[in-house]
């Protein structure tokens, strides 16, 4: 699967928390922390990676990761890719 798939579903995950923020998909820098973007906060994070894994199939550990390693749609899109 490619990243720009990746990129595509993710942001596709995160639709509804867009549109109640009245942000469209367009403008999110998927290069910038979705937290700094005020996109996620820590529960809508866990939620958003619970949609993940049952999207992808996988299941992501985050436990040997530092905070920065996860927090864009580009840095999630490739830890996808390596899980797969």
């Amino acid at each position: 699967m490619s990243t720009i798939i990746n990129r595509d579903s993710l942001l596709e995950l995160l639709s509804t928390r867009l549109q109640l923020l009245e942000i469209e998909k367009g403008d999110v820098d998927t290069e910038q922390s979705l937290f700094e973007q005020g996109i996620l906060d820590s529960l809508s994070f866990l939620e958003f990676a619970v949609e993940i894994e049952g999207k992808y199939d996988i299941e992501l550990d985050f436990s040997e990761l530092e905070p920065t390693e996860f927090n864009s749609i580009e840095k999630l899109s490739k830890i996808i890719e390596n899980a797969n």
